[in-house]
């Protein structure tokens, strides 16, 4: 004859699950490669949108402003997009993970405009004027090759296309 759980017992192993529940409700997971690489391009999508934004203050003509307008609309769409992909899962995740992740993304761009400048210097040759295909083509090919060559800059320019995030 199996032995029924006296109520006394029965109340203890409630106390000892639900002692437990919290403890379980907070615990963080490791966060994927993925949502990492979220977490660090929405400081790139949110430091570009608030450039672009400031630098479309001081611009004159129109119609460069409106060019710039919409590269602050694309960065704000990028890291609204990025926001509705991680937020959900911020409350799981080690939070100690993804504020490396924030923070290796401010390093990158803190070193960005002085890397790209250097880049720019470096492929301002005659040979690549960008007004002709010719020259827009080595033009590119330089830039493309200066940014690969460093590693800041190659992380920061990985969150202009967003095409490996599910939806």
């Amino acid at each position: 004859m199996k032995k029924r759980a006296t109520p006394i017992a029965a109340m203890k192993m409630l106390f000892e699950v639900a002692a437990f529940l919290p403890v379980m409700a907070v615990a963080q997971i490791p966060p994927s490669d993925q949502e990492l690489k979220a977490i660090y391009c929405l400081q790139v999508a949110n430091k570009r949108a608030a450039t672009f934004r400031n630098g479309v203050s001081q611009i004159q003509d129109s119609g460069i402003r409106a060019y710039f307008q919409g590269l602050a609309d694309q960065a704000q769409s990028d890291g609204d997009r990025l926001r509705s992909y991680v937020a959900p899962k911020m409350q799981y995740l080690d939070t100690l993970a993804l504020a490396a992740a924030a923070n290796r993304a401010n390093a990158d761009l803190d070193g960005v405009d002085e890397a790209m400048s250097a880049c720019f210097r470096q492929c301002s040759d005659p040979n690549m004027d960008p007004r002709t295909e010719i020259g827009k083509t080595k033009a590119t090919g330089c830039i493309n090759s200066c940014i690969a060559a460093k590693p800041h800059l190659a992380r920061v320019q990985s969150c202009n296309k967003l095409d490996w995030l599910p939806f």
